[in-house]
């Protein structure tokens, strides 16, 4: 329902803390928006806390389980425009490593 009452093209996404984070990404995948994922808010990989996450794993099952739902992912350079962070800044930052 509150997706529904959105204004027309509304930009959105979802998230969920601790054990919340990966069936609030699946729902908003399913529902046409955007997610966050990463360890400042999931540090557990598993329900059983027993498997410690890293973002990279994190990041790729959601992309894995997009992509089986058929939903379309952002580029990393598409995602860096769409909340409007210059591609340009990045690149040269990515030059001092």
């Amino acid at each position: 329902h509150m997706v529904q009452s959105l204004p027309e093209n509304s930009v959105w996404a979802a998230a969920g803390l601790g054990q919340f984070q990966l069936p609030m990404n699946i729902g908003a995948v399913i529902a046409g928006g955007h997610v966050r994922v990463g360890v400042e808010d999931s540090i557990h990989y598993d329900y059983d806390r027993t498997i410690a996450a890293s973002n990279e794993d994190l990041v790729r099952r959601i992309v894995r389980i997009a992509g089986e739902l058929q939903r379309p992912v952002a580029t990393v350079s598409e995602a860096r425009k769409m909340i409007g962070l210059d591609e340009q800044a990045y690149m040269r930052s990515t030059d001092l490593r």
